[in-house]
């Protein structure tokens, strides 16, 4: 594998709203506080810094993370429904 900044584990990429959707760009930001780098912003076909790790799990994890907040967000919509009927 080539160590770009896009496969890079501390490489988030920058979104877009486009027509009521968020898209993905080329471009993103580097989360390493270890790197010295002025401007964090690249692209992600640039080539990886010495602080370059591995990304593989960061996806899946990133979904985990994603899927358990999605759950509490509805959990939480159910209780306000509950209130507002009860309301009533």
């Amino acid at each position: 594998m080539e160590k770009q900044c896009g496969n890079c584990g501390f490489f988030s990429n920058y979104y877009v709203i486009s027509m009521a959707h968020l898209c993905k760009t080329v471009r993103g930001y580097c989360m390493c506080n270890e790197s010295k780098l002025k401007y964090k912003t690249m692209l992600k076909d640039d080539r990886g810094c010495p602080f370059w790790a591995a990304g593989d799990e960061k996806e899946e994890q990133q979904k985990e993370i994603i899927q358990n907040a999605l759950l509490k967000m509805a959990k939480q919509i159910e209780e306000i429904a509950l209130i507002l009927t009860a309301e009533k």
